[in-house]
């Protein structure tokens, strides 16, 4: 019997005697382990990337309107109307409103949240990545009336 001519389950037996594995299988082998590991990647990032404890756009914009609306306006006589809620990065909703008084719309806002819930920013926000701009008595002025 001659040794090139040999054959089994795994592949062919060369002159040396060596088992020399199939190509076809071989590339089996490499395309299960490739989708395995999409596969894997793919649920694992999901999983990092999701904030299980993160309220709804809906639910962030209600909590927000009714702090401000009986906490802070109410007491002015004003009240908070949304006009919408956006994501803001991965952590914060900016949700943007109209103040009002006796319906007619006498200030905008927008007021961030955060995606759990629990907090609630509110005044200007400042990007220290970018140059400081000269911003004069808008620091100074934040009266509602």
């Amino acid at each position: 019997m001659n040794m090139e001519s040999k054959k089994d389950l795994g592949g062919e037996i060369n002159a040396q005697g060596t088992k020399r594995k199939n190509k076809a299988h071989m590339v089996k082998c490499i395309t299960v382990g490739l989708l395995l590991g999409l596969i894997i990647g793919v649920t694992l990032s999901a999983f990092a990337g999701l904030d299980i404890s993160a309220i709804s756009k809906e639910e962030a914009g209600n909590k927000s309107l009714v702090y401000i609306n009986e906490t802070i306006l109410k007491p002015q006589g004003l009240n908070a109307e949304l006009t919408s809620i956006e994501d803001y990065g991965n952590d914060l909703y900016i949700i943007n409103i109209d103040i009002k008084d006796n319906n007619q719309t006498v200030r905008y806002a927008s007021i961030f949240i955060t995606k759990s819930g629990d907090f609630l920013i509110m005044g200007r926000m400042v990007n220290l990545t970018k140059e400081m701009e000269s911003i004069g008595s808008q620091w100074i002025n934040y009266s509602l009336r």
